[in-house]
């Protein structure tokens, strides 16, 4: 319940994948295990700029390591 309302204020949107961009900003917040990425250039009838702000929580991510034999 303490976890859900630490992250409550933060706006959720799911089921979004970002557009591809290129120009952006990203930055990794071990505090936060999260990825941010800031801005950038989309192509959406035409080049468009963005202040999007995209959080990626890598904490979340499972990582694992396949051994070739």
């Amino acid at each position: 319940m303490l976890r859900a309302a630490l992250f409550s204020f933060i706006p959720l949107a799911l089921a979004v994948t970002p557009s591809a961009r290129w120009g952006h900003q990203a930055v990794y917040v071990s505090s936060q295990q999260a990825m941010y990425v800031v801005g950038g250039e989309v192509n959406s009838s035409g080049i468009q700029v963005t202040n999007d702000v995209l959080v990626l929580p890598v904490g979340l991510l499972v990582s694992y390591y396949v051994h070739a034999d």
